[in-house]
């Protein structure tokens, strides 16, 4: 089979839209690595004392409290904020 200018031209050109996207395609993908490890500290639960309490009492001066007691849910694989006294949670540090 032969090609003629016109047909290398076609393929060369569908060749290089194929690298170009497969490149591009590489150019933007981003590994979603390791996060940096959260140092944290061991927290046995008071009676009364409250998954919202705990947040307070350890979230940095600025900090929303909401955000802080969705990462305690996290760090704690807590499927609801119920807390009961004697559990041990663990809060992080600073």
């Amino acid at each position: 089979m032969r090609l003629t200018a016109r047909g290398r031209a076609v393929v060369w050109g569908l060749a290089l839209a194929l690298a170009t996207g497969v490149g591009g395609a590489a150019v933007s993908a981003q590994a979603d690595g390791p996060r940096g490890a959260t140092e944290v500290q061991r927290v046995v639960v008071a009676p009364g004392q409250t998954l919202w309490g705990l947040a307070a009492e350890v979230a940095t001066p600025g900090e929303d409290v909401r955000d802080v007691v969705l990462r305690l849910m996290e760090l704690n694989e807590l499927p609801a904020g119920g807390l009961q006294a004697g559990q041990t949670v663990v809060v992080p540090v600073g």
